[in-house]
């Protein structure tokens, strides 16, 4: 029993995204006509964005971030491209990276940002906390989704998945990085990637060796 104890003990701490609230409801059925697909458009909708634990838009956040950072005499214009950058950008491809890399063995779509494809998953970013890491006292990032799946010939949505909230921690190199809470973030996106992907697998067949 001690063995056990000591082996979960170690499993818990080596890969918490893989352990902490995996489960996301889908409906195999209604997401059966994926399997028809080769490539699957993957678009991001940040305009019902809420921020941090207070709950606040996306513009009074940035209002905030300026005063914060104009505050202890950093570039406030230099971290807003960064911030633009991470989430046009960087965040999007981490998420459609680690869906495709987790779905290769199995026969699904391709997930490709911005593409000309029958269907459409919408990724509705609902909610984002930074979280910190300052060494001695650390908070994860958190993200709420809402993925609508969308029949491009008809702009009907077919289905609608919530991913609810997903966690993100920095290793150390992360904290190496200019803004390291943008590094949190992202590692927020590839934990609810990851955690989709697993879901997935329920609907799609594996590839034969």
């Amino acid at each position: 029993m001690k063995l056990f104890t000591i082996r979960l003990a170690v499993i818990l701490f080596t890969f918490p995204i893989t352990i902490v609230g995996q489960h996301i409801k889908i409906d195999k059925k209604k997401l059966s006509f994926l399997k028809e697909e080769k490539t699957l458009n993957v678009i991001f909708d940040y305009s019902d964005l809420i921020r941090g634990g207070n709950f606040i838009s996306e513009e009074e956040y940035l209002k905030k971030q300026k005063e914060k950072i104009s505050a202890r005499k950093n570039n406030y214009e230099e971290w807003f491209m960064a911030y633009e950058h991470s989430k046009n950008k960087t965040w999007k491809e981490i998420y459609v990276s680690i869906l495709n890399e987790n779905l290769s063995k199995y026969i699904a779509p391709k997930f490709v940002i911005n593409s000309e494809t029958n269907y459409t998953m919408k990724v509705n970013v609902l909610w984002i906390y930074s979280g910190y890491d300052i060494g001695i006292a650390r908070s994860p990032s958190k993200i709420k989704l809402r993925l609508e799946l969308i029949d491009n010939a008809t702009k009907r949505i077919v289905e609608i998945i919530d991913v609810k909230e997903s966690h993100g921690y920095n290793k150390d190199f992360d904290n190496d990085s200019e803004w390291p809470y943008l590094k949190l973030i992202q590692n927020a996106f590839r934990s609810s990637a990851f955690k989709l992907a697993i879901t997935l697998k329920r609907v799609f067949d594996k590839k034969r060796n």
